[in-house]
């Protein structure tokens, strides 16, 4: 992306989804093998691109955008391996995930009932 003030490059992981009030946005790369792998949510600022979250996940977790809920809340999936009892029979499972801005900034929150995880065929 380019500052259309500053001119000012910034590289974005992936295809940046703004939120319904249009004041910040997130980017969340599921590849990684070609982009940097992670949740990335960035606010505009006078111009400039101020980072509110970097999560770069330790573990096979590839996070995909669904939906921003609110201005302050984000839908999104996330593949990963099975745990063993959610998805017994198959190696990995797709969670769902809110992320919300609380206090004390951005939390994920993972739904593991057994009626949200898709488990892989």
């Amino acid at each position: 992306m380019i500052s259309d003030r500053t001119g000012e490059l910034y590289g974005i992981a992936e295809f940046p989804e703004i939120s319904p009030d249009r004041k910040r946005f997130i980017a969340a790369s599921a590849s990684d093998a070609y982009n940097e792998d992670g949740v990335f949510i960035l606010r505009f600022e006078g111009g400039q691109l101020v980072s509110e979250l970097t999560k770069k996940p330790q573990e096979y977790a590839l996070y995909s955008f669904v939906a921003w809920k609110d201005n302050s809340t984000i839908l999104l999936s996330k593949d990963t391996h099975s745990d063993g009892k959610l998805c017994p029979e198959s190696n990995g499972m797709v969670v769902p995930v809110t992320l919300k801005l609380e206090e004390d900034g951005w939390i994920f929150h993972e739904d593991l009932s057994p009626d949200a995880v898709r488990c892989h065929q």
